[in-house]
């Protein structure tokens, strides 16, 4: 699967855009050192991060934040706990772009 853009927090975590505009997440392997939890690009945790300029991840107060930047200034956030990587949801949604 190919990506369009590619980010990582200071914890090891990649978080990518695909060729669907995807948004998916890959956590570090807690057993393995180096090594991420899923083959690829990971899991999908979010959809409709289409047309990206920009992708960052970053922490803050305790929580991940994801964030996209369209050409047009759109900004897309995604977030959660840091205890709740799980349960992801959107302080900016996606809108057709």
């Amino acid at each position: 699967m190919a990506y369009f853009a590619i980010s990582s927090d200071f914890h090891g975590h990649l978080f990518s855009v695909d060729h669907n505009g995807d948004l998916r997440h890959n956590p570090p392997d807690e057993d393995e050192p180096g090594q991420l939890t899923h083959p690829g690009l990971g899991v999908a945790i979010g959809s409709g991060w289409h047309g990206l300029r920009h992708l960052s991840a970053l922490r803050s107060s305790g929580q991940v934040l994801v964030v996209g930047a369209r050409d047009d200034g759109t900004l897309l956030i995604r977030q959660t706990g840091e205890l709740e990587l799980e349960q992801w949801s959107d302080v900016r949604p996606p809108t057709e772009g």
